[in-house]
């Protein structure tokens, strides 16, 4: 009787591997929103020497659109870079009382260049357009770069590969 029990704690587990949940969960591009100003975003495997281009959102209770200035969004080496930010207004309830609660969603593009192996962590951080502002926005790129040769990374949904740009010290023509 218990080799039944193993057997069917056994099909139990194979069914909980195969759930579409699981696999949905995993292939979304994971945001934590530490304030209303900095962003972890988490990209999962990226691939060394690969230029990506990371469409995202997320939702604020605040306008950043043509709040920021994007032309100077790149870290220093330029390996992250915000392309653009498009902010959509939903309100929290349909009730016309203006009472603050107004809710956007922000629609971000950037691009990212997995220029180095292991962990890469790269943080962007956007100066406001309004000289009287000291809001800086702050987004945290977290990812993990497989080497050369250690496979092809199954990039998450809004992620896609833009471009290659070898070593200096690659062989290959």
């Amino acid at each position: 009787m218990s080799s039944n029990n193993v057997h069917h704690h056994h099909e139990n587990r194979v069914q909980f591997a195969e759930e579409n949940d699981n696999l949905e969960h995993n292939s979304e591009i994971q945001i934590q929103i530490s304030n209303e100003l900095v962003a972890n975003i988490h990209l999962g495997f990226l691939q060394i020497n690969y230029k990506y281009e990371i469409k995202f959102s997320f939702e604020s209770n605040e306008m950043i659109e043509n709040q920021f200035d994007l032309n100077n969004s790149c870290t220093n080496d330029c390996h992250a870079q915000i392309i653009e930010i498009r902010s959509i207004s939903k309100s929290k309830d349909d009730s016309n009382d203006n009472n603050g609660d107004k809710l956007f969603e922000h629609q971000l593009t950037a691009h990212l260049f997995a220029f180095k192996e292991k962990f890469l962590k790269q943080t962007v951080s956007l100066l406001p357009l309004n000289p009287q502002s000291n809001k800086v926005l702050t987004f945290i790129f977290n990812a993990r770069v497989l080497g050369k040769d250690k496979g092809t990374p199954l990039l998450k949904n809004g992620i896609q590969s833009i471009g290659y740009c070898p070593d200096d010290d690659d062989d290959e023509l």
